[in-house]
Parts: structure tokens; sequence; C-alpha cells
């Protein structure tokens, strides 16, 4: 099993082909991936939802987000200015499992300038995810293409 340290060090983003529902599944009650193949696909995730929604480092643990850990704590705040109500999250997180929670809690942030009530989004998404009809990978996707662009600040 990887370290913490040796994970979070070889964060790469996925192929864009990648199947996140395959990949998180995975993962599904662990945050710690079984083997190294597992690592790969679930820290490229990780990379893609930052690179999709880069405005939820903000509220991670000290301005940083490294793990899975990191991205569920830095969701809880998002939450919490967002003002959804923690059922909704705590709805969310079991039907969606915590990692995809979180990854949509981050996409939220990233389009809430743009979301007439962000604060009932979530509970929306959760209900059409329980009646299969929502899959995190098409919003994610989105959103990276439409960061992709050149950053203020960046080379």
């Amino acid at each position: 099993m990887l370290s913490k340290t040796d994970a979070t060090s070889r964060i790469q983003l996925p192929n864009p082909s990648i199947n996140l529902n395959q990949s998180l599944e995975k993962s599904r009650g662990e945050l710690e991936p079984r083997d190294s193949a597992d690592a790969g696909a679930i820290i490229g995730v990780l990379g893609m939802v930052l690179q999709a929604c880069p405005q939820i480092v903000d509220y991670g643990p000290n301005g940083a987000i490294k793990t899975w850990c990191d991205l569920l704590s830095a969701a809880v705040v998002v939450r919490k200015i967002l003002g959804d109500p923690p059922s909704a999250y705590d709805d969310a997180c079991s039907i969606l499992r915590a990692e995809n929670a979180a990854a949509v809690m981050a996409c939220i942030l990233e389009r809430a300038g743009h979301i007439n009530s962000a604060r009932g989004y979530l509970p929306d998404l959760t209900r059409k995810a329980e009646r299969g009809e929502f899959s995190l990978e098409p919003m994610l996707m989105t959103l990276m293409r439409t960061s992709s662009g050149p950053r203020m600040g960046s080379a």
C-alpha cells in the first residue's frame, strides 16, 4: 500500500476517457487504495476534480487539498458557506458516496455564480442520482473544458 506522501506526490491527471464512476467504485468505502493500480486511478480522479474545480482548494486544510480526506473537509466548509443543511449533504454522501458528494460540492462552488439556488442544487442532484439520472463524470468533464484556458498567474 502507498503511504499518503507517496500517493499525493504522484498526482497526475488521468486519461480523459477514464470512467470516473468505475474509478471511484474501486475506492468505495475506503480512501486508501488497495494496490498501486487503484492508487493511480483514485489519485488521478482527485487531480481531475482539482483541475475542474480549482476554487475548492481555498477551503482545504491550510488552503491546500492533497488527499481525498482534504477534499471531504473542504466540502463540509463549502456546504456550510452555501447554506446547505447537514441532512442534504448526509443524503448526498449516502446516495453518491462521500467522495462523489465532495466532488459535487466542489463543482457547485465552481459554478455558484451561475446557479440560481446553490442551496437547493445538492438535494436536487441527489434526488436525480437516486433515480439514476445523474452522473458526476459529465459535470466534471464540462468544468474541465471550461477551465482549461490559461489562468491568471500561470506561466
